[in-house]
């Protein structure tokens, strides 16, 4: 005989059992409806219920690169991060005449400042590696990373020697380095199953900021002629103290392999409940479903590990360089088009030259957040591959061009978008070739690295400016060496293990 509402106790239960099984889809599926993971009575009049309980999440979330409402806000911290990082570089080239003449120095020697960036790069690059790895789940070393960048860059207008030029110079890029490193992977870690549309919107960031830097140079400079330099950089360095002081109290995520395995066999149990259906099947169904999902978590490291082509240190490595030599190419694009342009002696005159340079960083921009929504559904190697088609033929128009009005433009444009999202599907493949757990902090450091080692790159550009067809010939070069790398870790991984579809693809097709 039934106790007195055994009955309502028994669905009570039962809608309680789905609701957890809800929570717990949510740390491996992000926000989904609870419709898609309940049970059908549980689920009635619900059908737009979100995994914490809440209603359906806002359009702008649900259609955006994130999982869920802390990854968006954990995903914009880091893309203020990288606009602050965009407004510092974008802020030497329209000051580096007056930094010139405080420092009192000729043109030629400015070269060492190069080097000097890509020193504190490299230093930020490892101490921020250390430091994530030691603290993962803490903004702090980001943050006076922030400000450590601040510190060098108000110093950088007001050196009046060369030497205390490259001091504040590398004392900037050192913290920057420590920014690079947070950024970039702790964007993969908040969006770990698909990180490369985070990832585009981060560095979008950065764009962003070099494309206002020097507009801020300009306004200054038009306002007070005299002080016009140091009131810009005096502008983005509080700008940049805000955002430090907003990221100290956002939440850190956590690296993905924490709780990995509970997070399968919580699914495996979730799915046996459903199959099952009703009350008196849930605890069969979901003990059944629990060894189905220890079966699933223990193929997936296997697959995704132990029995990986190539190795952790092989795959950060090769991404290293690769990010290197895009690096080099994208920035010297950008620096050397003009003098191109001046030395062939074609139809584009030095403004025009000017505004296809402004054209192709445009383009670079929008590219990034435009490449969020459109490699969704796409593979970091499919991303990669087409994308470094793109830069390649731009850069062959452009040299077979010699100068036309048309190869210029069009050739500017077609790079801008190639090189849109090359990076942040570099970050993105890394993370999935090093399988559970993804990109470490050190891995992140190397990441950085490589990215700062693109001013060594384009400083051996430079060499080649006597020559404007060797300048657009030396970049293409590179950037085929760039796809070469790509592919011998694609033959080493498998063609088909690299592009072909995954079980997150067929999930989000039915999406």
């Amino acid at each position: 005989m039934k106790p007195p509402g055994g009955g309502g106790h028994r669905d009570h239960h039962h809608r309680g059992g789905d609701q957890e099984m809800v929570r717990l889809t949510a740390a491996v599926d992000g926000v989904e409806s609870a419709r898609r993971v309940g049970s059908s009575d549980a689920s009635d009049g619900d059908d737009e219920e979100t995994a914490s309980g809440d209603k359906a999440a806002p359009w702008w979330i649900r259609r955006g690169p994130c999982a869920d409402a802390v990854a968006l806000t954990q995903t914009m911290t880091y893309t203020l991060g990288f606009g602050v990082l965009g407004l510092l570089v974008g802020l030497i080239g329209p000051s580096l005449p007056t930094l010139r003449t405080n420092a009192g120095v000729a043109y030629e020697r400015l070269g060492v400042v190069f080097l000097a960036r890509w020193i504190g790069g490299v230093a930020g690059s490892a101490i921020g590696g250390f430091a994530l790895d030691a603290a993962p789940r803490s903004h702090a070393p980001m943050c006076v990373g922030i400000v450590v960048a601040v510190l060098g860059a108000v110093r950088i207008p007001a050196a009046r020697t060369l030497n205390a030029l490259l001091l504040a110079f590398l004392v900037t890029d050192l913290g920057l380095g420590v920014l690079i490193v947070y950024g970039n992977t702790l964007g993969t870690w908040a969006n770990a199953r698909n990180p490369g549309p985070a990832v585009n919107v981060i560095n979008g960031g950065f764009g962003l900021g070099a494309l206002v830097a020097p507009l801020i140079v300009y306004a200054a400079l038009d306002v007070s002629p005299g002080v016009g330099v140091t009131g810009a950089y005096w502008t983005v360095a509080v700008a940049a103290i805000s955002v430090a002081m907003y990221s100290s109290r956002v939440v850190a995520p956590a690296r993905p392999e924490e709780g990995k395995e509970d997070e399968e066999e919580d699914g495996g149990k979730e799915e046996g409940g459903k199959e099952q259906g009703g009350a008196e099947g849930a605890a069969e169904g979901a003990a059944e479903g629990a060894a189905e999902g220890a079966e699933v978590a223990a193929n997936r490291r296997a697959s995704s590990s132990t029995d990986s082509p190539i190795g952790p240190g092989a795959a950060t490595a090769a991404t290293a360089v690769f990010i290197a030599l895009v690096v080099g190419v994208e920035t010297s694009f950008g620096a050397f088009l003009v003098s191109y342009c001046i030395g062939v002696g074609g139809e584009v005159g030095e403004k025009e030259a000017d505004l296809a340079t402004t054209a192709f960083w445009t383009t670079f921009t929008l590219g990034r957040f435009a490449a969020a929504g459109l490699v969704a559904r796409t593979r970091p190697a499919a991303t990669l591959s087409g994308h470094c088609a793109c830069v390649c033929v731009a850069l062959a128009v452009v040299l077979g061009g010699r100068g036309s009005r048309v190869s210029v433009w069009f050739g500017s444009v077609l790079f801008g978008a190639g090189m849109s999202s090359v990076f942040a599907a570099a970050v993105a493949h890394l993370h999935e070739l090093l399988g559970p757990g993804g990109m470490s902090g050190g891995a992140g450091g190397w990441i950085s690295a490589g990215a700062s080692s693109g001013t060594l790159v384009m400083l051996a550009t430079s060499q080649a400016l006597g020559t404007p067809d060797a300048v657009m010939a030396t970049l293409l070069a590179l950037s085929v060496c760039a796809m070469g790398t790509m592919v011998a870790v694609w033959t080493r991984v498998g063609w088909r293990r690299a592009f072909g579809s995954t079980g997150r693809d067929e999930r989000m097709r039915r999406r």
